[in-house]
């Protein structure tokens, strides 16, 4: 669990900060697009989400009781990310950044659920 919590940490963590700092070079790095104004502005809030994210999940990497609401939470998180991002391929979005973005969050639900199968 302790490794799971860490590593969702930091990833979302950097990628929080690179949202809420440059987020045009994201999104173009993920969809290959251009965002405008209102879109950069979202992107900056969804930067600010995930670095909360990622506080929640530093300061409960050690917690071995009591979080289960997290790892529902992570496994929805991560498996409708996935989904988005198919979606956005779909509708003719794709950057150098998607696939493993993609292969990242799936990989990271599958964690979330044998850790859920642990407990």
């Amino acid at each position: 669990m302790k490794a799971f919590l860490s590593a969702t940490a930091v990833l979302e963590g950097i990628t929080g900060l690179i949202l809420l700092t440059i987020p045009s070079v994201f999104v173009s790095f993920l969809l290959g697009t251009a965002i405008n104004e209102p879109g950069g502005i979202l992107a900056r809030v969804t930067g600010v989400a995930l670095i909360s994210l990622s506080i929640i999940c530093w300061s409960f990497r050690g917690e071995t009781q009591n979080i289960s609401g997290i790892n529902k939470a992570l496994l929805f998180y991560n498996l409708f990310a996935a989904a988005l991002l198919i979606y956005a391929f779909k509708a003719g979005f794709s950057g150098m950044g998607l696939w493993p973005a993609v292969i990242q969050h799936f990989v990271f639900g599958i964690w979330c659920i044998q850790l859920i199968k642990k407990k």
